[in-house]
């Protein structure tokens, strides 16, 4: 995961950043941070889901020197538009290297996991964990609150090693400390 740990800045309120540059993007909408200016560019309102969206080619951009106007209320494209290419170019190296590119502005499609060619991990009453996928939200999680049910997992122990632990957990244990279900091994 790229970053830049903010603990230093916990003790000194005035401590210079650490981190220069910060990209974004997401449904098309695109920004960028570098040093104080920020770049930005709004594709389309996410929660309008009609109307025709424009090409990526007609998007606006803004350019705001954050050092000086942290409310960017002040569109300085025009005035200064060296620094706004500048950070256009910036924005294109970044979102290649996080792999953004090329953009796709097929939302429907962008949505189905199916056809973005993305694993699907629940269907129905069916859903695939795998090793690493430890301190999942219950919101990823089939819903079995309140509600009758069995779970069956399939399981693979390596050969000779012992085996012992949760399978699953949702939620907290009872008082006693003990839960309150019991698996069949």
């Amino acid at each position: 995961m790229q970053g830049v740990s903010m603990l230093y800045s916990f003790d000194d309120a005035k401590a210079e950043e650490r981190r220069e540059t910060q990209y974004f993007e997401m449904f098309g909408n695109r920004g960028i941070y570098h040093k104080g200016w920020t770049a930005v560019t709004r594709h389309r309102t996410p929660w309008i889901l009609t109307g025709k969206t424009p090409p990526f080619d007609d998007d606006v951009w803004e350019l705001y020197d954050t050092n000086k106007d942290w409310t960017q209320a002040y569109d300085l494209a025009k005035q200064v538009p060296d620094k706004l290419h500048e950070l256009q170019r910036l924005w294109i190296i970044e979102a290649t290297r996080n792999g953004v590119l090329p953009m796709d502005d097929r939302g429907a499609e962008r949505f189905n996991s199916d056809l973005a060619g993305r694993p699907v991990l629940v269907r129905g009453t069916s859903q695939i964990l795998a090793r690493g996928m430890g301190g999942l939200n219950e919101g990823a999680l089939i819903n079995v609150k309140n509600k009758t049910h069995t779970i069956t997992a399939q399981l693979i122990v390596p050969e000779g090693k012992p085996c012992e632990g949760a399978i699953l957990s949702q939620g907290a244990l009872p008082e006693d400390g003990f839960s309150t279900s019991k698996a069949d091994t």
